[in-house]
């Protein structure tokens, strides 16, 4: 039932050092089967973007491929994370006018925020015009907790 589910999900979120989240399969389905529920932690972490790096497989060869995002920690920006898998749009904005994007504040979501401030599996969701870099720091990071239901696929 919905109350017993709301108690696993919210124990997972508590425990989100322990447990990545909850999957929902039919008791009588294999793992693989379609359709299942992944009910997966989420952390949002607004960075500054610092470097633009370029591909180097031969089909995208110096286009935007990851960008680095960086937090204020002890009164400089320190890059803690990558984040790829870029939309085509951005990616090819990137790469026409990289200086118009250097020191742009930009939001990524992960499931889980490592104490160095990097993402695990970090997917970037927009640019963040309301913030400044100043804000973009390590505190912004320790203060989250995961809540798996906004991660929700």
């Amino acid at each position: 039932d919905i109350t017993s589910l709301d108690h696993v999900v919210d124990y997972t979120s508590m425990h989100h050092d322990q447990y990545d989240g909850v999957v929902l399969v039919h008791k009588h389905s294999r793992y693989n089967d379609r359709p299942h529920l992944k009910l997966k932690n989420a952390v949002s972490v607004d960075y500054v973007l610092t470097a633009i790096n370029l591909s180097e497989s031969k089909y995208h060869e110096g286009t935007a491929a990851t960008i680095t995002g960086a937090l204020l920690i002890g009164g400089k920006l320190v890059d803690v994370c990558k984040v790829g898998n870029l939309p085509h749009k951005l990616r090819s904005a990137l790469t026409l006018n990289p200086a118009d994007y250097i020191g742009k504040v930009f939001e990524a979501t992960g499931n889980k925020a490592f104490e160095s401030g990097a993402l695990r599996h970090p997917v970037w969701k927009g640019w963040r015009d309301d913030k400044v870099a100043d804000e973009c720091t390590l505190a912004q990071v320790k203060s989250q907790r995961p809540d798996a239901r906004s991660g929700a696929a």
